[in-house]
Parts: structure tokens; C-alpha cells; sequence
């Protein structure tokens, strides 16, 4: 996985390091569930409920991207309460409490 380029252009070229955190975990969480989805083809909620489990507490030092435990519960919760699957995909990734570990404290200013 290389990292994201920011600005290009004939003389430019920004890229922004890939540090592995709780918040870089969350957003390739996120990329897994919004890269599988394809309308009529794949539902978001069968993309988020396919994704890859996290094996550890610490998805940052996982291999591969994943989504921990607690995104598929938290999910699966919204749906059953009525929640659209788009709603319901940013709720769990980006409202607090957030699922995946680490990254409520990181946004308090913490370090996970």
C-alpha cells in the first residue's frame, strides 16, 4: 500500500507518510467496506458484513486491513434499529463511541 498523494502536478508531487495508528486503521476499514460497495451490484451491508475481522486489539499491527469485532456489532445494531446502511456505516466509523480501538482516545489526544 503506498501512501496518498495529496497535490500533483508537472514540478509537484505531496504524499502524506502512512503512520500505523488507530486512525489510519479506521480509515482502511472504512476503504474496505466503501471500496467493496457497488450499487446494484453489492450492498453496503454486504460489504461491511464480509469484511475482514481484525485478529488483535490492535488493528494498526494487523497485516492486512481490517474492521474489528465491534464495527460488525455496532453495525449490525444500527440495521436492526432501522438505521439506513449509509448512516449507519458513518455512525459506527465516525461518531463516538467509535469501534474500531484506539481512536476515541486518539481523538482526545491521546495515543492508543
Amino acid at each position: 500500500m503506498g501512501r496518498p498523494i495529496l497535490s500533483s502536478g508537472p514540478n509537484i508531487n505531496w504524499v502524506v507518510p502512512n503512520v500505523p495508528d488507530a486512525m489510519s486503521a479506521r480509515e482502511l476499514c472504512a476503504d474496505l467496506v466503501a471500496n467493496c460497495f457497488e450499487a446494484g451490484v453489492r450492498s453496503l451491508d454486504a460489504c461491511f458484513m464480509s469484511a475482514p475481522h481484525c485478529t488483535t486489539s490492535q488493528p494498526w499491527t494487523e497485516p492486512a486491513p481490517c474492521c474489528a469485532d465491534d464495527c460488525f456489532v455496532a453495525y449490525a445494531n444500527q440495521r436492526k434499529a432501522g438505521t439506513d446502511p449509509f448512516t449507519a456505516y458513518l455512525r459506527v466509523l465516525y461518531e463516538p463511541p467509535i469501534c474500531m480501538p484506539g481512536v476515541d482516545l486518539m481523538l482526545q489526544g491521546g495515543a492508543p
